[in-house]
């Protein structure tokens, strides 16, 4: 208590003590320092000289470029962390408030608002998985169980239904591993299964909760299709060769998906789909950041989503008609 943990045991997860799943959060810091320290440049210049001996090690490429071993930048870093407590801890007031403060570390999920409050994917130490729904007051309460093993933790909930996917082993091939979609009847307290021996995952109802989009596998790729919530019948949206899709996003009047589409060079964009016409259009720049997880404003006039583009993840926002776009969180540690 009162010391600060040591860089070996904040760059792995817990090789040295408790808590047994922790993030490495003391990455986003040292490289935001180093490159405060000694220009933008200088993770490149590491990478190189790693590359160049790698036998010698990670900290034999930092001390190379900076003189210093990485242990000696973590503990000035701390030093100047302790110095700007306070300022960030005011900034921190401001900007956001957490809405479950909990003893026991706990991972909360895919939030979702149903107008009301907030639901999500609540991991916990103390307890199993569930579907859990946040009020303002930061009390949870639990909507469904999941199982422990084989879950996704990309969820969708509307006035009616809460939809969501589950892996589970092809019933012959034990090796391979499906998804199905399952649909919960919040009316009728009711689960079913959308969906059977198919790849379906990252689900998202559509206003009228008349169907599900979703991202189906179909090798060497993907591809967006819509499942009908009454049938279970899938129609395919968009299928591009030598490209991935990720977490689709119905737009407010139901006419438009947003997506991550991922091409051939690696770079991930935003992109928006006419669900009528069938086109589709890259909303973001091709600049090599990777954006993802892309989510409508009420209007439908604006796309937030994840991007590094600033160096670490962060929520941004893009206008849909002009593309004008900028940064809405700046969290050191990242927001998602």
């Amino acid at each position: 208590i009162g010391q600060p943990w040591s860089l070996a045991n904040t760059n792995f997860i817990s090789r040295n003590r408790l808590p047994a799943d922790m993030s490495y959060v003391s990455g986003y810091y040292l490289a935001e320092y180093l490159s405060r320290q000694y220009g933008k440049e200088v993770w490149a210049k590491i990478a190189d000289a790693y590359m160049a001996n790698p036998v010698a090690g990670f900290d034999f490429a930092v001390k190379k470029i900076t003189d210093k071993k990485p242990e000696q930048h973590y503990r000035q870093l701390l030093a100047s962390i302790s110095v700007s407590d306070a300022a960030d801890t005011a900034f921190t007031a401001h900007a956001s408030r957490a809405w479950r403060a909990t003893q026991v570390p706990e991972n909360q999920l895919s939030p979702r608002w149903d107008g009301e409050a907030i639901v999500y994917y609540r991991q916990s130490y103390a307890d199993q998985p569930e579907i859990a729904r946040l009020a303002a007051n930061g009390t949870s309460e639990r909507l469904l169980l999941r199982a422990a093993f084989g879950t996704e933790n990309v969820l969708d909930v509307g006035t009616r239904f809460l939809v969501w996917a589950e892996l589970e082993p092809h019933p012959r091939y034990s090796a391979t591993e499906l998804s199905r979609l399952m649909l919960f009847d919040k009316k009728y307290k009711r689960v079913r299964a959308l969906t059977a021996t198919k790849r379906l995952y990252s689900p998202d109802l559509s206003p009228d909760e008349q169907s599900v989009v979703a991202v189906q596998t179909a090798l060497p790729g993907n591809r967006l299709v819509a499942v009908s919530t009454e049938s279970g019948k899938i129609e395919t949206l968009l299928h591009l060769e030598h490209a991935f899709v990720f977490n689709p996003r119905w737009s407010p009047d139901g006419r438009q998906v947003a997506f991550a589409i991922k091409d051939s060079t690696g770079a991930q964009h935003i992109a928006t789909l006419d669900t009528r016409s069938g086109r589709w259009q890259r909303l973001t720049k091709a600049d090599g950041s990777h954006d993802n997880s892309p989510c409508w404003s009420s209007s439908g006039s604006l796309i937030f989503y994840t991007s590094d583009r600033s160096g670490t993840f962060n929520i941004w926002a893009t206008k849909v008609k002009s593309g004008k776009s900028w940064m809405v969180t700046d969290e050191k540690n990242g927001a998602f």
